[in-house]
Formats: C-alpha cells, structure tokens, sequence
C-alpha cells in the first residue's frame, strides 16, 4: 500500500462506510501486503473515528509482522482483529 494505491483504498473505505450496518465492523483485509506506507497509516487514522462515529468499527487482518508492529508502535492496535494480535 503506497500512495500509489491511496487512492483505491481511501474509495474503498468511503463505499464500505456507507454500505455497513452497524454495529458490524468494517474489515480492511491486508493479509496479501507486506508494505503499508505513510498514506495507508493517514488513512487508517482518518477512517478510525469516522468508523467509530456511525457505530461500526474499523478492524485490520494482517499476516505480515511489519504491520502489525508498526500498527502497535502508532498506538492503533486496537485496529487489529482478534486473532490478528500480537501475543
């Protein structure tokens, strides 16, 4: 994910947004992607609250141990799915 690729993924989320029935989550599936860079981390960031503000939750699957440690290290873990933790 990379800025690339932003944009695809910003347009996702918006139609995602508008499609949930909370309080289902809305899950961001990057279990085939091994690079998430600075335009991925801003839009998780943006999404978060708006997520949040009509009672759904963003929730991130992710096989790749540099996500989730760069997840956790912004102090968005809590994004992470159950069983996409790091224990």
């Amino acid at each position: 994910m990379d800025l690339s690729s932003g944009d695809r993924l910003r347009a996702a989320l918006e139609a995602a947004e508008a499609r949930v029935t909370p309080p289902a989550p809305i899950v961001l599936d990057l279990t085939a992607v091994t690079f998430f860079g600075s335009p991925g981390w801003r839009l998780l960031a943006r999404h978060h609250p708006r997520c949040q503000a009509i009672g759904s939750r963003l929730q991130v699957l992710t096989r790749d141990d540099t996500v989730r440690h760069t997840l956790e290290a912004l102090g968005m873990e809590r994004l992470l799915a159950p069983g996409h933790r790091h224990n």
